[in-house]
């Protein structure tokens, strides 16, 4: 069902797996991708295809400059195309539509993604506990 602004979000793609862990891969140029990571289908909910992950973090990014803090919300998979954008970027020394490299923060309930340094921990049933900034 289209919402009334005629936007439509983008396809959730479920990661069932039956590994038991979390994993990170890292290719020979230092992507991120999401593997195996254990998925029940009725909590997906942070799980977008590559494309959609890729599509919302360039929007995330456009108009970012290093005073920016981006804070994703139960979303890895933006979160892991985030870093992998401003990796590229950062690599390619290409034109991009963000200036400097922005903050990046994951709030996330899943302690699994603590191997990001970014990762602070949240609960949906405390929204407003969160950690102070020094």
């Amino acid at each position: 069902m289209r919402a009334s602004s005629g936007w439509v979000p983008p396809p959730l793609s479920p990661l069932s797996s039956l590994s038991p862990s979390l994993v990170i891969s890292s290719s020979h140029l230092g992507s991120f991708a999401l593997i195996g990571f254990p998925v029940c289908r009725a909590n997906t909910y942070g799980q977008y295809s590559d494309e959609a992950a890729r599509l919302l973090a360039r929007e995330l990014l456009d108009g970012a400059t290093s005073a920016t803090t981006i804070c994703v919300v139960s979303a890895p998979s933006v979160f892991v195309a985030l870093k992998n954008l401003l990796r590229e970027a950062r690599e390619s020394g290409a034109e991009t539509t963000w200036q400097g490299e922005p903050e990046l923060v994951l709030l996330e309930h899943d302690d699994r993604f603590g191997i990001f340094g970014e990762f602070v921990f949240y609960d949906f049933q405390q929204p407003l506990k969160l950690p102070g900034k020094s």
